[in-house]
């Protein structure tokens, strides 16, 4: 189903998309004119290795710079809250996974530590958010306990 004659070029999109023929096709139920899509990566594809070629931007013998690689990686502390733990970091560590395997990378995992931070709640124990009204402002506090107390909370 794929062409086999494909220009790999450094475009930041689906070389489907320059296909001159590929992506032109027949609607299967109307018979009509239709486009296939080319542009079916899961945003999770880029965000999975970035991080290693950012360490390196204008590298261009490689993917990266093995010596920034191994200054910078892995990462010391990954802080983010459940939907990171669900989600993104699942596909960072199967990509830093696959890296290895293929002996791209010379460790097992992407962080060292997770620190997973929590949602506040108010009073009505609904997150608190400006969109809820359920938010305090800090002001009422700096008056109330002073800014030192309040930095430290």
């Amino acid at each position: 189903m794929l062409p086999d004659e494909i220009e790999w070029r450094p475009t930041g999109e689906s070389p489907l998309k320059y296909h001159p023929t590929w992506k032109k096709t027949t609607c299967p139920e109307c018979g009509g004119d239709a486009t296939r899509e080319t542009d079916t990566m899961d945003t999770f594809m880029c965000s999975a290795w970035y991080q290693y070629r950012y360490l390196s931007p204008e590298y261009d013998s490689g993917p990266w710079d093995k010596e920034e690689l191994d200054y910078w990686m892995p990462v010391d502390t990954y802080t983010g809250g459940i939907e990171h733990a669900t989600m993104h970091l699942i596909y960072f560590r199967y990509f830093t996974k696959a890296l290895r395997d293929i002996g791209l990378l010379e460790y097992d995992e992407p962080v060292m530590k997770l620190r997973n931070q929590g949602v506040i709640l108010g009073e009505d124990s609904e997150k608190m958010s400006k969109s809820r009204g359920n938010v305090i402002a800090p002001d009422s506090l700096v008056n109330k306990y002073g800014a030192e107390l309040f930095a430290h909370i």
